[in-house]
């Protein structure tokens, strides 16, 4: 019973030594070690021959060009050379063993009859070697059958990464794992754990942290990546085509559970995001691919206290963000801006250096993506709230304005010239305008006319209230506003005409 063990490594000249060691060191020494040098410009390559030089169970592999996906390409040609009995191990170059891990997961292995040993780990800080946390349960853990149902939340988090794991390799060679070239390397660990774990059928966890971990804000886990989110979405169904494969179903707790791990995904993935060198616009446009995605609206409905609560931290970071940015208010932004605050619930009674014209525009377009009637309200009432100054506008309903919104913009932005001519416009070209709007729709007109001191678009806006009023058979209303007029204007045909239909009825057939 061989382990093969796998390390692959890029200018780790200061690291590799420590891991190399780690693995010699083992008290159980039956093994053959890989160490891929991955194109390193420093010393990596020459500290890798020298160990190479001095114990021939290590076998190093160059790379003449640097290719991230190294580990997964030349895995299945070591599996070729590997027995049914072996097991495979993976160590960044950066990590080391306790000196019995090899000895202590094989025991473990053997008794339980595993297909994939998983040990705890210490999360060390590279900077300054102090341990920042451990990945590790209180008691050892055997998951088969039915187990994968009721235990995901205990194991899932050791699907995350590769290393501190021991893999059959008769499993991986029956699980066939190809990357995905569209995902971001960060997540590939996870595709390539669910693959095994699939085709695995008993699987331990040992509650002893015999591995290592390092973690520096200079690997790709913090560095931002054009396919990240692709990566986020890819092990969100992975992992649910997982659980429905293996256990033939997902209970309710189950995808609540998956859909908090994608929460806390799209928090890192905004977090290196927003702490990248890209500019605003492509940080917007990058939010609004997250945010427009149906599994991101999906996280609303999560009601568990603690992941609320990290849910609303996260809106209000991006919320803070969004409020303090200089954004150019163009048609995009403004939609790709409403996608987001819609799924957040945020309604904004200013936007920096915006107009409140662009503010109102991105209000609508937020109502536009709200169904929840709680919601609702509340962005009506940011609504009023930001149209209120505007006297013409205090006095209509926020379904008015919304249906309208191009008008009530113009009239926000003081361009009344313009707002009387739209409306003209659609009364000419004879556009269908709801009936519940349409008093609404004429008395703006009326306004502004007035108020521009317009006498005849106003008097002819009058005259097609007046011929609106008759045709709805609002014979009292239609009165109202035909008197005086056909006093002032005796000679008028039109307001003749309307008196004659007026006083009889029927003239108007």
């Amino acid at each position: 019973m061989k382990i093969v063990i796998v390390t692959w490594a890029n200018n780790s000249e200061k690291t590799i030594a420590r891991t190399i060691k780690s693995v010699l060191s083992q008290s159980y020494q039956n093994f053959i070690y890989y160490i891929i040098d991955n194109a390193s410009i420093d010393h990596t390559k020459d500290i890798i021959h020298d160990y190479a030089s001095i114990d021939s169970r290590i076998v190093p592999i160059d790379k003449p060009q640097n290719d991230k996906w190294v580990f997964f390409k030349i895995l299945p040609k070591i599996l070729e050379r590997c027995g049914a009995d072996d097991y495979i191990c993976n160590i960044d170059a950066d990590d080391e063993y306790q000196s019995d891990f090899f000895l202590k997961m094989l025991k473990f292995i053997q008794k339980n009859h595993l297909d994939i040993g998983i040990c705890g780990s210490e999360i060390v800080n590279s900077e300054t070697n102090n341990i920042v946390g451990t990945r590790k349960l209180n008691t050892d853990m055997i998951i088969q059958q039915e187990g994968f149902n009721y235990y995901l939340q205990y194991y899932y988090q050791f699907m995350r990464t590769i290393w501190g794991k021991m893999f059959s390799a008769s499993v991986l060679l029956k699980s066939n794992f190809l990357p995905n070239s569209q995902m971001s390397f960060y997540g590939i660990d996870t595709l390539f754990n669910i693959e095994a774990f699939t085709c695995s059928k008993r699987i331990g966890i040992l509650s002893e942290t015999l591995h290592k971990y390092y973690i520096s804000r200079k690997s790709i886990s913090y560095q931002f990546d054009i396919h990240r989110f692709q990566s986020d979405k890819v092990l969100f169904d992975r992992a649910a085509k997982f659980l429905a494969d293996k256990c033939g179903y997902i209970s309710k707790q189950n995808y609540y559970f998956l859909l908090s791990v994608y929460l806390y995904e799209i928090r890192d993935t905004v977090n290196v995001l927003l702490d990248s060198q890209v500019n605003d616009k492509v940080k917007l446009d990058y939010l609004h691919r997250i945010f427009s995605d149906y599994r991101t609206k999906k996280i609303n409905q999560i009601t568990y206290p603690e992941v609320v609560y990290d849910r609303q931290k996260l809106y209000s970071q991006l919320t803070e963000w969004i409020y303090d940015k200089e954004i150019e208010p163009s048609i995009v932004n403004i939609a790709n801006m409403a996608d987001i605050l819609a799924v957040m619930g945020v309604y904004p009674t200013h936007v920096k250096n915006w107009e409140t014209c662009y503010v109102f525009l991105l209000l609508i377009n937020i109502r536009n993506q709200t169904k929840n009637e709680f919601q609702l309200n509340e962005n009506e009432n940011v609504i009023r709230l930001v149209t209120s100054k505007e006297k013409i506008l205090s006095r209509l309903n926020v379904d008015f304005l919304s249906y309208f919104s191009e008008i009530s913009f113009l009239v926000l932005q003081h361009k009344e010239t313009n707002v009387l001519k739209k409306i003209e416009g659609i009364i000419e070209s004879n556009q269908n305008i709801p009936v519940e709007y349409i008093d609404d729709f004429l008395h703006l007109g009326l306004d502004i006319a007035a108020e521009l001191e317009l006498s005849g678009d106003f008097i002819y806006l009058k005259k097609i209230r007046i011929k609106v009023l008759i045709d709805c058979s609002r014979i009292s209303d239609a009165k109202a506003e035909l008197d005086n007029w056909d006093e002032l204007m005796p000679t008028d045909k039109d307001f003749q005409m309307f008196r004659k239909i007026l006083d009889d009825p029927e003239q108007k057939k």
